[in-house]
């Protein structure tokens, strides 16, 4: 195992999600969870049977 001094350390990169990463997959978790209550307030508010046949 090797021991880095100061200037090693400051020069060290990668190891972590990237700030525009994490808004990217904040964002996409927002919107699926938009899509997904529209289609529950969709299907509470417009039930169908669950046999479709005919229709």
């Amino acid at each position: 195992m090797k021991v880095l001094n100061d200037n090693e350390l400051e020069r060290v990169t990668g190891g972590a999600i990237g700030t525009t990463t994490l808004i990217v997959l904040i964002g996409i978790g927002v919107v699926s969870l938009v899509v997904f209550l529209s289609g529950v307030f969709n299907g509470y508010t417009n039930p169908g049977r669950c046999n479709n046949e005919g229709s």
